[in-house]
């Protein structure tokens, strides 16, 4: 890719260098707009605080299964202003099961339900209640989910485990059950879906050599969404080396992967970090490319999968290049210089 990439003849978008060779990636999530002061005075007004109160959505809860606080915690201030609740869950995240056939009891109103963002061996999810059945068409939540609008995510069966009691925001800790349709919208009023629909998921495999020599390996599925899917990914990642590999000090991260694309050439991922910050810029190796690739839409263009290897080693390899010597001046094409 070049300084200044367009591609107008497929659709595609402009990205500067700079975002596509950046070893950070840092989401932007959009959450609803906050509501003003009852009596309709500015916050920042001074008589704000005898006017009235102001009035805020409660945030919808979301559940990290699999993936250590110490994560959950880097992502937390970009979901809180979006109105979601970051919940480390406890215990281990369920296997992603097939789609479970609907009968007369799935999801009646009332009932809980759970919509995914990752399934598998991490899980990031949302509980909820559903409204109402309509047939084959579930409502549920009676308030947006992130108001992605048109969507592609998992719903689920759930169990209610317990009530978190809290004086500013309780809420209900529920277990996934089985798949049973997807969720196409996501408005200001609610969330959408219907039952016997399977979505598409992105499948994701991030394996791990660590400094001691021991490999480990998760695999997951994400949702598609140009923000999302980065942000999970990222998540993902840094969870498997936040894991396995030391919180401080100076570490050497080698990674090593592709995203695949249907009919075409994978996008190939080859960088080392090192550093005191290593396991926070390896975190993004697949998530800036990734990140781009979904902003760009190019027309025809179908991710078929994620593959991350890393190999981590504690201290710091490195070498610096001190000077860089010529044999001569000046050079034609084809030349070889010394």
């Amino acid at each position: 890719w070049s300084s200044d990439v367009c591609s107008s003849d497929l659709g595609g978008r402009n990205f500067s260098y700079a975002e596509l060779a950046a070893d950070r990636w840092e989401p932007v999530l959009k959450g609803m707009p906050q509501a003003g002061v009852a009596s309709g005075m500015p916050t920042g007004s001074r008589l704000a605080a005898i006017a009235g109160e102001t009035f805020r959505p409660i945030a919808t809860p979301l559940t990290f299964s699999g993936i250590s606080q110490s994560v959950v915690n880097s992502l937390s201030a970009q979901f809180e202003a979006a109105g979601i609740l970051p919940v480390a869950a406890a215990g281990s995240p369920a296997p992603a099961t097939k789609l479970k056939p609907a009968n007369a009891t799935t999801l009646l109103g009332g009932d809980s339900v759970v919509v995914h963002l990752a399934r598998g061996d991490i899980d990031i999810a949302a509980a909820g209640t559903v409204t109402l059945r309509d047939g084959d068409k579930i409502y549920a939540f009676g308030h947006p989910f992130f108001q992605l609008g048109s969507t592609e995510l998992p719903m689920s069966e759930s169990h209610v485990v317990t009530v978190v009691p809290n004086a500013n925001n309780s809420f209900k800790l529920a277990v996934p059950d089985s798949m049973v349709g997807t969720i196409s919208q996501d408005r200001a009023t609610a969330i959408y879906g219907r039952l016997g629909i399977e979505p598409k998921m992105l499948p994701v495999r991030v394996r791990l050599t660590n400094s001691r020599g021991v490999v480990s390996e998760i695999k997951f599925e994400s949702v598609f969404n140009d923000i999302l899917t980065p942000l999970i990914i990222n998540a993902g990642v840094g969870n498997v080396l936040a894991a396995q590999e030391r919180g401080l000090g100076v570490s050497t991260i080698q990674v090593s992967g592709k995203i695949g694309i249907k009919n075409s050439q994978p996008i190939m991922i080859e960088r080392r970090f090192t550093g005191s910050q290593a396991s926070a810029f390896a975190a993004s190796v697949a998530a800036v490319p990734m990140a781009a690739l979904l902003r760009a839409d190019f027309p025809g263009t179908e991710i078929t999968g994620v593959d991350i290897d890393i190999k981590a080693d504690d201290g710091s390899k490195s070498a610096a290049v001190e000077r860089i010597a010529v044999d001569r001046n000046t050079a034609r094409a084809g030349d070889t210089i010394e």
